[in-house]
């Protein structure tokens, strides 16, 4: 289980993998995001988990901040899905056997999100991973 928890440091995490869902959704479950760089990302919303663990979940490069020819932030925000970025900052897995690690840590929180009546997601809208985990 996460929270929403603007608190915490998140500095040092980076994408680690994605989700397709809408933004409206993602609102409405989890409240206005908290403003980012306003340059590669116009939103994000950060969570821990029980263990203290930290995931972002941001639009990157998306909107008309970082390219002018890219869509405004609202009409982005009025896209039917998007593929939003999941951010991490624990080190990559030595082992499939440790739960603590990143790709365990990302997978949880997908299926979080995959799991929760708030998030609306189509049939077409799918999850990824880093080439990391490739």
């Amino acid at each position: 289980m996460f929270k929403i928890n603007y608190d915490v440091d998140i500095g040092g995490c980076n994408g680690q993998g994605w989700i397709r869902c809408n933004y409206e959704s993602l609102e409405l479950a989890f409240g206005v995001p908290q403003e980012a760089d306003e340059f590669k990302v116009s939103g994000q919303w950060a969570f821990e988990n029980k263990n203290g663990e930290i995931i972002i979940l941001y639009d990157w490069k998306a909107t008309n901040l970082y390219d002018a020819r890219l869509p405004t932030i609202s009409a982005f925000r009025a896209r039917e899905s998007y593929p939003f970025h999941i951010g991490a900052k624990q080190p990559l897995c030595s082992n499939d056997e440790d739960y603590r690690c990143t790709k365990c840590l990302i997978q949880s929180f997908i299926i979080w999100m995959k799991d929760s009546e708030f998030i609306r997601m189509t049939e077409e809208d799918q999850v990824g991973y880093s080439t990391y985990y490739v």
